[in-house]
């Protein structure tokens, strides 16, 4: 158990590793004001790719980093929904059903995995280009990373939307089969890596045009 100990404690931050690594904007605005969680998520994909793919390709370069944007007035009117199906339900369980209370002690747990995960995605959630590869980065409730990639190689259709609230939302999709892929299995599921409701739209698309093959960005 001391040796456990002491190779942690002589174990660098992962900041610190993912530096040594690969080059990091810091000095970008829009790494800057990524939440500290996000950035080390960032940091460790970075970082994993790098080390399985050390030798085999220059450094992977990050090009661009974003996160769903909620305008106040999204945030509030989930709020108030959230309110009033939170406590207009609360006097009818306790006074029809028995033991009312505890189904609306229930409910109420039950409506934070609801809508708090819709009105936390911007400190969840990053949205990342770079010079291989795009990848959304989501940190779930219970604290794990789900992250959904693709090379930019592989791409086989993009797709941008406006949405009414004047964000953007990007769609990557593949048809060709993944790396590990079995060759016996006729079915070849789609991959598909969106990015909702992105606010700086503008450079998000001017990256991927320089990025992209040409086929794709023209068609």
């Amino acid at each position: 158990s001391r040796r456990k100990m002491a190779s942690t404690q002589r174990r660098p931050p992962i900041s610190d590793v993912a530096r040594r690594l690969l080059p990091l904007p810091t000095d970008n605005g829009w790494f800057r004001d990524l939440p500290e969680m996000l950035q080390a998520q960032v940091a460790v994909a970075l970082e994993t790719r790098a080390r399985k793919r050390k030798g085999k390709e220059p450094i992977e370069e990050l090009l661009w980093v974003g996160t769903p944007y909620l305008r106040t007035r999204t945030i509030i009117l989930l709020f108030m929904l959230w309110s009033a199906l939170l406590l207009l339900p609360t006097p009818f369980l306790v006074e029809l059903l028995e033991h009312g209370g505890w189904w609306a002690i229930g409910w109420s747990i039950v409506s934070v995995f609801l809508f708090v995960p819709r009105t936390t995605r911007g400190s969840r959630e990053a949205f990342v280009l770079t010079s291989y590869r795009a990848f959304a980065s989501i940190r779930t409730m219970y604290c794990s990373i789900e992250t959904s990639q693709l090379d930019y190689s592989d791409v086989t259709a993009a797709r941008v939307t406006v949405n009414s609230d004047h964000t953007g939302t990007i769609e990557l999709r593949s048809s060709l089969p993944e790396p590990s892929h079995n060759p016996r299995n006729p079915y070849v599921r789609d991959r598909v890596v969106v990015f909702d409701r992105v606010r700086d739209l503008r450079d998000a698309c001017r990256v991927l045009n320089t990025v992209l093959p040409r086929e794709i960005v023209e068609s």
